[in-house]
């Protein structure tokens, strides 16, 4: 299948300090992924203050809410803006005792964050900005991950890199909560990521059946939610620091590829994640909503025409998040009456390759097939 994180490589002349110069006030650190920079946000939010009430987003990727039962927090789900597929921010405002709130740009798309970081201010409430998929996207001209007093980004969806995660800071960092990455981690990342950069849609492409191999061989282990905070080896994160400089040009990419595909797909079939007139998104996730239909069904069409879609989750295997009312984890922090939207949009919502790296025949195979299921 055409893998969501469809990779290649892209060689950078530049010889900027991106962090440096992009980041202005900030400490920073590369980890094992964005997760990582998010248990040690609310581990240390623990220790210092104890259990927190934290406004966060349902739609999302689970493992950005999951951090926050597992420190101790109490997750306080803000309902969606059935438009951008971010935080409704009038709920948000509305919402009383919160102490954090964690906004997630949802596939690159920033939120309202002039707004919020008003509100935030004269509240007293901390902000951490989830740009897992937001590298290089901006709000009125400034660089998402500036906004936040901690910002976390995923290394392996931007940069398409077989690990890591920025994570910034406001604050000093307490590196003694960091554990060297194992090896046997990196050697497996290296493999899933080969493999990636060689899947595509036809049925008897071989790498398609290695990767999935790989993968199932994986998920007879299971899947494991922990609090570890990993963190790299110095001449890893170096070598990472220094693709920063490509993300200019795998953005321009990525968006000229997901453009393609709105300009081809059926306006009348689908509704394309709305940008605010503020904002610039990277399209690292091209999300789509259906204007009728069920996005399980049509994500197993796609898939068996071998386009991994997915919802929220970024599985290759099983495309399709459940509701958090049936997520073992967050079902008790789900109230309905709170969560209109979100109900009447979450099986709407579907996610298709924008990848800086498809071809002209993949784009073209993916909008055909968007149109004719």
């Amino acid at each position: 299948m055409i893998s969501l994180n469809k990779t290649g490589y892209i060689k950078t002349q530049s010889t900027e300090d991106y962090l440096s110069t992009h980041f202005v006030g900030y400490y920073s650190y590369i980890l094992s992924n964005a997760g990582d920079g998010l248990n040690y946000i609310y581990k240390k939010l623990y220790e210092e203050h104890g259990s927190l009430r934290i406004g966060v987003s349902p739609l999302s990727c689970v493992l950005a809410i999951y951090p926050i039962v597992m420190n101790g927090h109490t997750p306080v789900f803000i309902d969606v803006d059935p438009d951008t597929l971010n935080m409704d921010i009038h709920q948000l405002f509305s919402t009383i005792d919160l102490d954090v709130v964690e906004v997630i740009h949802l596939g690159g798309n920033p939120n309202e964050m002039d707004v919020i970081c008003k509100w935030a201010k004269d509240n007293d409430i901390i902000i951490i900005e989830d740009c897992a998929q937001a590298l290089g996207s901006s709000y009125d001209g400034v660089e998402l991950g500036n906004f936040g007093d901690y910002s976390v980004f995923s290394l392996i969806k931007n940069l398409h890199e077989t690990t890591g995660g920025l994570f910034l800071s406001k604050h000093t960092i307490r590196t003694d909560l960091f554990q060297q990455i194992p090896s046997h981690i990196i050697a497996y990342r290296v493999l899933k990521r080969f493999l990636e950069s060689h899947t595509n849609h036809h049925c008897y492409n071989p790498w398609n059946f290695f990767y999935s191999t790989l993968l199932q061989m994986k998920e007879k282990k299971g899947q494991r939610v922990t609090k570890d905070i990993h963190r790299l080896s110095e001449e890893r994160s170096n070598a990472l620091i220094k693709r920063f400089n490509t993300i200019v040009e795998l953005n321009a990419k990525r968006v000229k590829n997901a453009n393609d595909i709105i300009k081809g797909i059926d306006d009348s079939r689908y509704i394309v994640q709305k940008v605010l007139p503020k904002g610039l998104s990277n399209r690292n996730r091209l999300l789509l909503r259906l204007v009728s239909g069920d996005a399980q069904k049509t994500i197993s069409k796609l898939r068996e025409k071998g386009i991994a879609a997915n919802n929220l989750t970024q599985h290759y295997l099983y495309g399709f998040q459940p509701h958090i009312g049936k997520d073992n984890l967050l079902s008790c922090y789900y109230h309905k009456e709170q969560l209109e939207v979100y109900d009447s949009i979450f099986n709407s919502v579907i996610a298709v390759p924008s990848s800086p790296y498809l071809t002209r025949n993949e784009k073209e195979h993916i909008i055909n097939t968007l149109n004719s299921i």
